[in-house]
């Protein structure tokens, strides 16, 4: 498992299941990650910069934005392919989203 991942998944558990954080790609000087929020209470703001400093990741220049489940499920692609998580279906599941996605029908059986 990559170090940033290692990191991820310890920052992720220190949440407690009401938010997740996932790196997305950090390569050429850019750094890209995800959030998803689950518990509507919990303020993010703080969050993000207790993520990158637990990832011991320095930013200069941030840009958030709010993005559809179609672009979520990109990234989140986009991490496992980067090795940043394992596997992306899976993560689908632990979030209760991979009902509204089912792209790759792993429910269906001949």
């Amino acid at each position: 498992m990559d170090l940033l991942a290692a990191k991820s998944e310890a920052f992720n558990k220190g949440l407690r299941g009401r938010a997740f954080f996932y790196v997305v790609n950090a390569s050429g000087g850019t750094f890209t990650a995800m959030a998803v929020q689950k518990d509507p209470r919990m303020n993010m703001n703080p969050q993000f910069p207790a993520y990158t400093e637990a990832l011991g990741v320095k930013l200069t220049d941030i840009h958030a934005e709010e993005v559809s489940l179609h672009t979520a499920c990109n990234l989140l692609h986009r991490a496992s392919r980067n090795d940043y998580i394992e596997d992306d279906d899976d993560v689908l599941k632990m979030l209760d989203l991979d009902y509204m996605v089912n792209r790759r029908f792993s429910n269906f059986r001949f």
